[in-house]
């Protein structure tokens, strides 16, 4: 048998049994073959170094992706930079509704403290909500306001709750809502605002009182102890008019209840304004009387007219001053000498007005048995003249 070929790459070892042997003892059991244990430990900390980064990465890869956009048929609210608690770190404040199959669903309030604590209140049916903060209960932490839109109501009703934290506790620190009509004199309240008001804080709340009419303000201020509850008294409808050289001005008629309800209501002033500038306050007293026609009062029943009834290319206005169905109303014109609106006429509801002729057709009906017309022009010093009549009888 030949012997291999000796290359540089190969071990020579010799014909002996005995040198062959030894020379293997000696890579195993050499001293100097005998790795330190210091580097032995240091390489298992590498080893498991190295595999806690390959699991991690494994493991973040599997993780599902956050949820990003909220669902569909959700309403959300969020605070995310306040602070509730009065530690003076930054907590945050999530409220949202959900509905489902049943279109019931929930409303939630969540508040995420800066330390990770989670506060969460629930209401068992769905519905639309709004969020402020504000510092309502006293210097150093953020009430928080919250608003539920009422479903059933086709004019933005609400019920408003004010939650402070306390003792690692979501207290509810005022409700307002169907109960409070009775309690508090309001009607659905929507709309509340956290202001600033003579030096403090107060929650000023909109009762509302009908789909026609602008709301009753209440306000709210916290005196350590208890709420102090007052109220404006009044409601105030805004309406723009056009006078002349198109100068446009804002009416402010102001409305009050009569009856301590909402069931019969009046306006007992009505203010003029040119920007925020007052340039007249029309009353009662402004109005001429006439025997020939019945006067309530100025009627809050949503009858306000804008009209030009004079063609003096000036817009005036009228409303209802009398309880019957024929009105009356109460119609003031604009004065271009005066720059204010004077009482000048009463007419029936559904007072016509020809253009062309510049007449007006005031019609009154006798019930069931007809009607008077009357026709009216105006002179050249723009006086209101009576020009023609006539009956219409019904068959």
């Amino acid at each position: 048998m030949k012997k291999p070929p000796k290359t540089y790459l190969s071990t020579a070892l010799s014909g002996s049994a005995r040198e062959t042997a030894l020379r293997l003892r000696n890579l195993f059991q050499g001293e100097r073959r005998r790795p330190n244990g210091a580097i032995l430990l240091l390489g298992g900390l590498v080893f498991l170094l190295f595999g806690s980064l390959v699991s991690c990465q494994a493991q973040a890869a599997v993780e599902p992706p956050p949820q990003t956009c909220p669902p569909e048929y959700q309403s959300y609210a969020a605070l995310p930079s306040t602070d509730v608690d009065g530690d003076g770190a930054m907590d945050t404040v999530l409220a949202f509704a959900a509905w489902d199959e049943t279109s019931l669903g929930t409303t939630t309030v969540q508040v995420t403290l800066s330390d990770g604590t989670c506060l969460e209140r629930r209401w068992e049916e769905g519905s639309y909500v709004s969020l402020q903060a504000a510092p309502l209960l006293g210097a150093g932490q953020n009430a928080i306001v919250l608003e539920r839109g009422s479903r059933g109501s086709n004019y933005g009703a609400a019920s408003l709750s004010v939650f402070q934290v306390s003792g690692g506790v979501l207290e509810e620190a005022l409700t307002l809502d169907g109960s409070a009509e009775e309690t508090l004199g309001l009607a659905e309240v929507s709309g509340a605002e956290a202001a600033v008001i003579n030096g403090t804080w107060a929650l000023r709340v909109p009762a509302l009182v009908d789909k026609w009419h602008s709301p009753e303000w209440h306000t709210f201020r916290w005196t350590g102890t208890a709420w102090d509850h007052t109220t404006d008294g009044y409601f105030t409808d805004l309406l723009p008019i056009t006078v002349s050289q198109g100068r446009t001005l804002t009416l402010a008629f102001r409305g009050r209840r009569t009856d301590g309800s909402y069931s019969r209501l009046i306006y007992d002033q009505i203010q003029v304004l040119d920007g925020e500038k007052l340039i007249q306050t029309i009353t009662e007293a402004d109005v001429v009387l006439d025997d020939r026609y019945l006067f309530d009062g100025f009627l809050a029943w949503d009858m306000i007219e804008i009209r030009d009834v004079n063609f003096d290319s000036a817009e005036d206005f009228g409303l209802l001053c009398g309880s019957t169905y024929n009105g009356p109303i109460c119609w003031f014109v604009w004065d271009e000498t005066t720059e204010q609106f004077r009482h000048s006429f009463f007419s029936a509801l559904g007072l016509a007005l020809d253009e062309k002729k510049q007449q007006q057709i005031d019609t009154w009906s006798d019930g069931n048995l007809g009607t008077d017309s009357y026709v009216y022009t105006y002179d050249e010093q723009g006086e209101r003249v009576l020009t023609d009549s006539y009956r219409m009888e019904h068959q």
